[in-house]
């Protein structure tokens, strides 16, 4: 768990890191469990607990505003997607990570702005008049990779927010920003410091205060009148409204108290004013500010605030009135249908369950959002599934949305009775949906060493998946189904079932006739086949390879295929090899080329050092170009430890410098690969009484960069002081072709990535000189292990059999754990 703050409704919001709660237990004994990050809240003596929204990555902080919209900004997961968020949190809320975001985005809440990658720290809603104009008000949040703290101005967009971006102040390393009833601000620096201990004069604080200001004279809360402290509640700044809030709560509803705060919420000009009035009287007084409370649902400026301050407290569920919220159904302001909708689903108001399930279609998302979730609280299965039988059609995929999270017989036998004699072609595609989800539920979350790690599984939509007792019965349907399935139904049901993983025998076969040729419905299929743990059947490696060398099929497709075959190396050597082959003929240019880096420098290709240098012998330039480019990568690797097979290669490379056809093939790759180390050899071959290879040569030499002489050059990077370094890379201008063709020929591509297109490897580097300057690039570079990006630190596994395991964790199952090595080769280790 990381900061908390108080809300002006007396509730302490919590932000909850990746890690979740196995066991969270309130003071009043109630327990929550929440697997990975959101926001909890708790009253101040500890009662009440309750989630608040889930599926956040790990925010540090809350930010609340004057009107209790609560708003975050969560850090990136490293480049595998989920990138630094500003969000709106609504009530019950489900934010996405890490199951939902990448593949069932429909079903979570949107960002308001993604950043790329960042790493957001504190955040704070500021209220405050006495501070200048342009920063008195809004949402602020603290960016540490950045070294910057933002103001980011909120434009109503329906029951959400359009959100900006204005720099407020850079700072080394900020980490924080708090503010006081008088007119300061405080901001806190990182500065110096690492993620182990680096001694004790680390960090600094600042406090900002405007120009010209005079110091003001703090009051003593205690010394108030109750008079006073209610005038105070009504106040312009949020730091003394809710101070004063507090000293009231203590004393108590004493005479004249809850009218006085009544007037506020009357006649104030202030809504933040107005708000904490209300919350105040509902703090005080408990049930007995319901009627109150209703009176105020009537007024259009504060209909959305009484609602929410009326479904505040469920411990009084059964005095609270269902008739506001159901009016507020239709209202024309979708934050008050936000509301609506939540506070029955708080409230547990399973009699509004009719009326709530047309919201579920509500033409703002959000409101769409939260109605599902409420119904998803409430459980109205028969409503649910008699609404499948309606004509109207806009309700059933909300009503399908709420089924599919419920894991109870009576859903599943309603779908399955549906199922069978839908005669809308859209309710039944919907239908066999929701069945594929409710095949598997969530493991319980009931011991911390089930954490997910940094690299938690995103494919969704369920982290853990288990079997329950209707799995059976869903799948034999789902089959049958499929079996019968023609045309657009059958794409629609493969589609469903790779998604949520649902497998039974015969299935790889029925899905690839199902599909019929599509590449990329084709490719889909496979991928949801394919997985290191298990031996991939050989048609599914043939259909891939067909894929990988036809020239009749896109570029992306063909590089698509070549990667999962590839992946498929270890056991399928020949055909990896046969697929790959083609790009030998002729220069790649686009995905292919980045295909062809990454298979000719894999590490794992040391081991067939062999088989390559038979290929190197081969009559066949093509094959002569694969065989060579890999025995030079080998033996020029920096990050391959195989010391056997690179001698292997070395010996191969030596042979082939005396047969002119293999050499000439030789001093190509050389050129091509940028393969310094060979100059002398490129030199001596360029008098080669041989026109070919002296041709060769001076292709190589020309790649290579070099003189014919070999004369002493200027220092290389390697000889210089690292300060020397960095001065002249901080004054030389960039070179962005030459640098993607460094990215390839030095290897960069086996652990990195530039898109988010691409398949996830180590830190992905899109965006990089955004988020670090050119002196902390220059030492990520020169010192790569000075900063280790978190996430990529490297963890050593010591298996059973005493064998030892070394790399960062790539992907973290509920299962399993996916390690990358140094040299780039992935390997899967059973928990």
């Amino acid at each position: 768990t990381n900061g908390i703050r108080m809300g002006i409704d007396g509730w302490i919001y919590i932000a909850v890191g990746d890690y979740g709660a196995v066991k969270a237990t309130g003071k009043d004994g109630a327990t929550l469990a929440m697997r990975g990050g959101g926001i909890v809240r708790v009253r101040p003596d500890g009662s009440g607990m309750e989630r608040v929204v889930w599926g956040t990555r790990n925010i540090l902080a809350v930010a609340i505003s004057p009107t209790l919209d609560i708003l975050t900004r969560d850090n990136t997961n490293d480049g595998d997607d989920w990138n630094d968020r500003l969000s709106f949190n609504p009530f019950g809320a489900m934010m996405g990570y890490p199951t939902l975001f990448r593949n069932f985005s429909d079903e979570i809440i949107p960002t308001m702005i993604d950043f790329g990658g960042g790493s957001p720290v504190g955040s704070i809603f500021i209220d405050e008049p006495s501070l200048p104009k342009d920063w008195a008000y809004g949402f602020y949040s603290v960016e540490w990779g950045r070294s910057e703290i933002d103001l980011h101005p909120l434009t109503p967009t329906g029951a959400t927010y359009k959100a900006g971006t204005k720099q407020f102040m850079k700072m080394t390393r900020a980490t924080d920003l708090e503010v006081d009833g008088i007119g300061h601000l405080y901001a806190v620096s990182w500065d110096g410091a690492t993620f182990t201990y680096n001694g004790p004069n680390v960090g600094y604080i600042i406090r900002l205060t405007p120009k010209g200001s005079k110091p003001a004279t703090v009051p003593d809360l205690k010394k108030m009148t109750d008079a006073q402290l209610v005038q105070t509640v009504g106040s312009t700044s949020a730091v003394w409204r809710q101070a004063a809030q507090r000293e009231l709560l203590v004393r108590g509803a004493k005479s004249g108290t809850p009218e006085a705060l009544q007037q506020i919420v009357a006649t104030n000009t202030n809504l933040g004013a107005r708000v904490a009035a209300m919350f105040t009287l509902k703090q005080l007084l408990g049930a007995k500010a319901t009627p109150i409370l209703v009176a105020f649902t009537k007024n259009d400026d504060l209909r959305e605030h009484a609602l929410r301050a009326l479904a505040d407290d469920q411990r009084l569920a059964a005095q609270i009135p269902a008739q506001p919220f159901l009016a507020a159904l239709a209202d024309k302001n979708p934050k008050v249908r936000l509301q609506a909708v939540t506070g029955l689903g708080h409230l547990g108001k399973i009699e509004a369950a009719a009326q709530i399930l047309p919201l579920t279609a509500d033409p703002d998302s959000t409101v769409a959002h939260v109605a599902v979730r409420a119904l998803s609280w409430l459980k109205p299965v028969e409503i649910c599934l008699h609404a499948l039988d309606s004509a109207d059609t806009k309700i059933q995929p909300g009503a399908l949305r709420v089924l599919q999270s419920i894991y109870e017989p009576a859903v599943v036998d309603g779908l399955l009775k549906r199922l069978a004699s839908a005669q809308n072609p859209d309710l039944r595609k919907g239908i066999y949906r929701a069945l594929a989800r409710l095949n598997f539920k969530e493991t319980t979350y009931s011991n911390p060493s089930m954490w997910w790690g940094t690299r938690p599984d995103t494919s969704g939509p369920i982290y853990k998946p288990e079997p329950w007792a209707e799995s059976e019965k869903i799948q034999a349907a789902l089959k049958k189904q499929l079996e019968v399935a023609q045309g657009e139904d059958a794409k629609v049901f493969v589609t469903a079932l790779m998604r949520n993983k649902v497998s039974f025998p015969g299935l790889t076969d029925l899905m690839l006739a199902k599909v019929g040729k599509d590449t990329t419905s084709r490719l889909d299929v496979i991928q949801s086949l394919l997985s290191p743990k298990a031996p991939v059947a050989d048609d599914v490696v043939k259909a891939l390879s067909n894929i990988a060398t036809s020239p009749n099929e896109q570029p992306e497709l063909r590089a698509r295929a070549l990667r999962m075959l590839t992946a498929l190396i270890e056991k399928n050597f020949n055909a990896v090899r046969d697929a790959v082959l083609p790009l030998a003929a002729t220069e790649q240019q686009g995905a292919l080329k980045g295909v062809w880096e990454e298979f000719t420098r894999d590490a794992r290709l040391s081991k067939k050092a062999k088989e390559f240098a038979g290929l190197a012998k081969d009559k066949d330039p093509a094959k002569r170009t694969l065989g060579a480019t890999v025995l030079v990568n080998i033996v020029t690797s920096t990050v391959n430890k195989d010391k056997k097979g690179k001698d292997e290669a070395q010996k191969d490379i030596d042979a082939m410098w005396k047969n002119p056809e293999q050499a000439a093939t030789l001093l190509s790759v050389i050129g091509k690969t940028h393969a310094t180390q060979f100059a002398p050899q490129v030199r001596e071959n360029l008098n080669n009484p041989s026109h070919v290879v002296a041709e060769a040569a001076e292709f190589a030499l020309t790649k290579l960069g070099l003189d014919k002489t070999g004369s002493p050059a200027a220092k290389q990077i390697g000889e210089m002081k690292y300060e020397d370094v960095l001065k002249i890379a901080l004054a030389a201008k960039g070179d962005a072709k030459r640098g993607q063709e460094l990215f390839l020929q030095q290897g960069c591509v086996i652990c990195h990535t530039v898109s988010e297109k691409e398949p996830p490897k180590g830190p992905m580097l899109g965006g990089i000189a955004q988020r670090y300057n050119r002196t902390e690039l220059t030492e990520s570079i020169l010192k790569p292990s000075a900063k280790i990006a978190q996430g990529f630190e490297t963890q050593h596994f010591q298996m059973k059999n005493n064998e030892e395991v070394e790399g960062f964790v790539v992907k973290e199952g509920g299962d399993s754990v996916e390690v990358r090595n140094i040299a780039g080769v992935t390997i899967i280790l059973e928990k």
